[in-house]
């Protein structure tokens, strides 16, 4: 019988998915040995490396480490959008190493009732926009992000990559309006800018980006989930950094010419390319926490087809 390790958080564990995957495996004549890495990931790598086939979840290893022997990887985060409804699932790997993204498969995506999730999740209109005279938000991240030690340029010679980014917008953003700056969520009170300031920025903590997003005009990250998200609102985004969504039109790709920033409130986000994008990251590349039996993933079932 073919085995498969599966690292991934609790929250998987404790969900519909686990029966879903072990009910996909069994009828392929595999088994699947499942743990947890919300704990600890101190046997991560012997577990890894354990086993022809795999599950993992980011738990912050570089892309090449991850591929450089030849196994079978079903690579497993939070979704890129609705994190709290499900996982993201992808065939090649992490960010801009994706299936997604070196795939495009935001060129076929099948038909996704877009509108539904960004009511449900987000109490959002699709596509309607922010709010033309409001602030622009810049939503940081976590300086332990891997994705913003992997793909983030720009910064590659910075070794504090929350400074460096606001080194960046210092330098970049367009005056005339005011910028609220907006730490990660997991940041406390005492969040250290690192001495980097601007009179036009305000510090933005509480509220939920779900409210704050409408009100503003324009949103401003590395290569958070909150570019992927705020898609469905048709906002006009500037992303400093590579991704999923590198390519697909979402955003005003900056990670090459910071400068281009400067344009950023008169960009005009592609409606069609921020639809396409959306329906494939929530179909193709999602299992919701409360999947079904009947349940069709297209790159599960590539990860699946190929089991060794």
């Amino acid at each position: 019988m073919l085995k498969i390790a599966a690292l991934v958080t609790q929250s998987v564990l404790q969900s519909s998915i686990k029966k879903w995957v072990d009910d996909r495996c069994s009828e392929r004549g595999a088994v699947v040995d499942w743990h947890s890495v919300t704990e600890s990931c101190r046997e991560y790598t012997e577990l890894f490396r354990s086993a022809d086939n795999v599950l993992t979840w980011n738990c912050r290893m570089p892309h090449s480490w991850l591929t450089k022997e030849p196994k079978n990887i079903l690579f497993i985060d939070n979704s890129l959008i609705s994190q709290k409804a499900g996982i993201f699932v992808d065939s090649e790997g992490f960010f801009s190493n994706s299936a997604l993204k070196t795939n495009r498969s935001w060129e076929q995506p099948p038909n996704v009732n877009l509108g539904f999730i960004a009511q449900r999740d987000f109490k959002w209109e699709l596509f309607s926009g922010g709010c033309v005279d409001g602030p622009i938000l810049v939503a940081l991240q976590l300086r332990i992000d891997c994705n913003v030690h992997f793909e983030f340029p720009l910064a590659k010679h910075h070794t504090d990559k929350v400074v460096a980014t606001l080194e960046l917008l210092k330098q970049h953003l367009p005056r005339g309006r005011k910028i609220l700056i907006r730490p990660h969520p997991r940041e406390g009170a005492d969040f250290d800018l690192g001495g980097v300031w601007r009179d036009d920025w305000r510090l933005s903590f509480g509220g939920s980006f779900a409210d704050i997003l409408p009100k503003c005009s324009a949103l401003v990250s590395v290569n958070s989930t909150c570019i992927s998200e705020a898609a469905l609102l048709g906002l006009p985004i500037a992303s400093l950094g590579t991704g999923a969504f590198s390519g697909s039109g979402v955003s005003l790709e900056c990670s090459a010419e910071p400068e281009k920033l400067l344009g950023l409130l008169d960009f005009t986000p592609d409606l069609r390319a921020c639809a396409n994008y959306c329906k494939a990251v929530l179909s193709h590349h999602f299992i919701p926490y409360d999947v079904k039996e009947d349940r069709k993933v297209r790159e599960f079932n590539v990860w699946l087809d190929r089991l060794r």
